[in-house]
C-alpha cells in the first residue's frame, strides 16, 4: 500500500514505506497509547492476528500504530504525522491476540478524511509496510465506496463496529490476516 499524507491544503507527499521510530526493547500484545487524562473518548481495540489461511493464529507478529489526538492533530508542536504523539508498538500474543488502549482519534481539521489509526506491519524478514488503517463504522466521512472496498474482506474488514460499554469506553474488534 502506498500512503499519501496531506502536508497542507494543496500538497500531498507520497511515501512508499513508513519511517519508524526506534523499537522499545520489550513489546507485548497489549499497547497503551494514552493515559486516562488524554482528551477524548477512551477506546479499546482487540483482535487476533491470523496467518494467510485466515484460520491459524500467528504469534509474535509485530505492528506499529499511530494516530491523531481527539482534535485531529498528530502533535502539538507542528501537527506533523512524522512525529506523532499518540503511538505504540504491539506484538501478537501466543494465541495471536492483541489489545490496543487509546482514544478515538479525530479527523484532520477542515478535512473530509475519516478518523483512523495508522497501522504498520513489520514482518520478520523484509521491509515494514503500510497496512489498512483502523476505520470506524458510522464515521460521517466514510463513503459508500469505503464500505464496499472493505466489505469484501469479511471478518478482516478495516472498518470496526464500536460499542460503548457501561464504563463509557468504546470497544471494537479487528482481526488481521498477514502472510
Amino acid at each position: 500500500m502506498i500512503a499519501f499524507f496531506l502536508l497542507s491544503s494543496f500538497a500531498l507527499v507520497r511515501q512508499d514505506f513508513p519511517v519508524l521510530p526506534e523499537r522499545p526493547p520489550n513489546i507485548s500484545s497489549v499497547v497503551v497509547m494514552t493515559d486516562a487524562n488524554e482528551l477524548g473518548e477512551q477506546l479499546v481495540i482487540t483482535g487476533t492476528v491470523y496467518g494467510s489461511d485466515g484460520k491459524t493464529p500467528r504469534e509474535g507478529v509485530l505492528f506499529y500504530v499511530y494516530q491523531t489526538d481527539a482534535l485531529g492533530s498528530y502533535n502539538k508542536a507542528d501537527g506533523s504525522w512524522r512525529h506523532p504523539r499518540i503511538k505504540g508498538w504491539f506484538r501478537s500474543g501466543k494465541d495471536g491476540t492483541y489489545k490496543l488502549r487509546t482514544i478515538k482519534p479525530g479527523s484532520y481539521p477542515g478535512s473530509r478524511t475519516p478518523a483512523h489509526i495508522h497501522v504498520v506491519y513489520v514482518p520478520e524478514k523484509g521491509r515494514a509496510r503500510w497496512f489498512d488503517d483502523f476505520l470506524f463504522d458510522g464515521d460521517p466521512h466514510l463513503r459508500e465506496e469505503d464500505y464496499a472496498r472493505y466489505r469484501k474482506n469479511g471478518n478482516f474488514s478495516s472498518i470496526l463496529k464500536l460499542s460503548k460499554g457501561n464504563d463509557g469506553v468504546w470497544r471494537g474488534e479487528r482481526n488481521i490476516k498477514v502472510e
